[in-house]
């Protein structure tokens, strides 16, 4: 049963590889020996185009990163890495970009961390330590109707 399994795997691979390269489906099922509406469910399940483009959806029982076939098990049956290491690898190529708003300066910025709330590390000193020096010169463009950076807890404060 899993021979079977592994063997469909490998036709659907076939089939996804060889339209990625240019092959139509009528010229795929003459290779492969299928009906040409097999192959072209195939091509629609995994969402392939002919211009040799990655395909769209992961193809199960396939790395994502190395293009590997491996086992799938009962426990973990969408697993797309063969292994830690390449999933790591894909992680590094792949990174996942959260926007934020600096809570200090107002800024706008990137990471990859979800909860990230300051845009650098003098944002954060700044927020956190709130220097004597500051609230003077805060203070004082306040009073001159001056533009200043006045971190959220203090915008609070004032309200």
């Amino acid at each position: 049963m899993k021979e079977k399994a592994t063997e469909k795997r490998q036709l659907e691979y076939t089939i996804i590889k060889l339209h990625q390269e240019g092959l139509g489906y009528k010229k795929i099922s003459d290779i492969l020996g299928l009906k040409r509406d097999q192959v072209r469910y195939i091509c629609k399940k995994y969402e392939t185009t002919t211009d040799k483009n990655a395909a769209k959806k992961d193809i199960p029982g396939r790395c994502t990163n190395c293009g590997a076939v491996f086992e799938l098990q009962k426990y973990s049956p969408n697993k797309r890495f063969c292994s830690e290491a390449c999933r790591r690898k894909w992680n590094e190529l792949h990174p996942k970009m959260y926007s934020h708003m600096c809570e200090y300066c107002g800024g706008a910025f990137e990471s990859r961390n979800t909860k990230s709330r300051y845009c650098s590390q003098e944002c954060y000193n700044r927020a956190r330590f709130y220097r004597e020096d500051d609230i003077v010169e805060l203070s004082q463009d306040l009073r001159e109707n001056k533009e200043h950076i006045t971190p959220e807890w203090i915008k609070k404060l004032i309200k």
